[in-house]
């Protein structure tokens, strides 16, 4: 997306949406290509054996449905489920290779998946178009059912504070937004930060005061003290410990200990000495009287 930004082009995103992905997926064609992958025979019988020859019935109240097959559909809440539905996506995707999309490093790259995330990506409407055909065609082949109503597009551009995306499935149109939250990342039209930066500043500011009575706590003891790593960088610490960063070095009063991790981070390991408040940046996260020790 910076990419794209900083050389003037739109980027066209078309956020995937199946109908009850999981449950449609078919045995066969799932083991007919964990058998093209390098897998080991043994872990290959592990995973045939958790989906081989399952039956299952219906309850109503009191009455039970006689027991039938099960050929289709990965397991709720198992480990491996995203990496199986992965690797069915890709058979479902592989016609798409080598057609529209991005040129990074030489290569192209017109989709990202993970699990039943899937975004497929365009420079323009025309070459989206083509791309959401060609997927919802190979997803029937395989089974799965394209839910037009939660599928979204969208267009990340600078030159336009309107651009349109008129995205079309079997005559439906394709909802656009401005905004759509992807494993948890929050991505915008106009390709700013600003909300993704206030929810994560939001986030650490509570993660910090729900430990604020541990780090605030005078009865802490030394060992778990010792395995508090706080962040120090461009920091004036009240204990006579000035840190210059980048690459320069640091005073180390009572066996205080800084350490740098990269050019422009440092971690403050305190010792079994007293802590004062840090100012500015964190400003009152904890405070422990200087007197008393730990």
């Amino acid at each position: 997306m910076e990419r794209c930004i900083e050389r003037q082009k739109d980027l066209h995103l078309c956020f995937i949406d199946y109908s009850k992905a999981f449950d449609k997926v078919r045995h066969v064609e799932l083991f007919r290509m964990l058998e093209k992958l390098d897998i080991d025979g043994k872990d290959l019988r592990v995973i045939r054996n958790l989906y081989w020859d399952q039956t299952a019935s219906v309850r109503i109240e009191a009455e039970h449905s006689d027991f039938k097959p099960t050929k289709r559909g990965v397991k709720q809440g198992c480990v491996m489920s995203p990496d199986l539905f992965n690797l069915y996506s890709k058979i479902i995707l592989r016609n798409l290779d080598g057609t529209s999309g991005l040129k990074i490093n030489g290569g192209n790259l017109n989709n990202l998946r993970y699990a039943d995330d899937t975004v497929l990506i365009a420079e323009s409407g025309k070459q989206l178009q083509k791309l959401l055909d060609t997927a919802v065609l190979e997803s029937e082949r395989m089974g799965l059912s394209l839910n037009v109503k939660k599928t979204e597009c969208m267009v990340i551009s600078k030159k336009s504070s309107n651009p349109k995306c008129n995205l079309v499935s079997k005559g439906e149109k394709i909802k656009q937004v401005t905004k759509f939250k992807y494993l948890g990342y929050l991505i915008t039209s106009d390709d700013r930060c600003t909300s993704e930066i206030s929810k994560r500043i939001a986030m650490a500011k509570d993660t910090f005061q729900k430990m604020k009575p541990i780090l605030a706590n005078g009865n802490i003891t030394k060992v778990l003290l010792r395995g508090i790593s706080l962040p120090a960088s461009h920091l004036v610490i009240d204990l006579n410990l000035t840190i210059h960063l980048p690459g320069m070095t640091s005073q180390k009063p009572d066996g205080e200990e800084v350490k740098y991790h990269g050019q422009d981070d440092s971690l403050y390991y305190p010792t079994n000495s007293s802590w004062r408040r840090i100012p500015e940046t964190f400003g009152p996260l904890w405070e422990i009287p200087k007197s008393k020790s730990l």
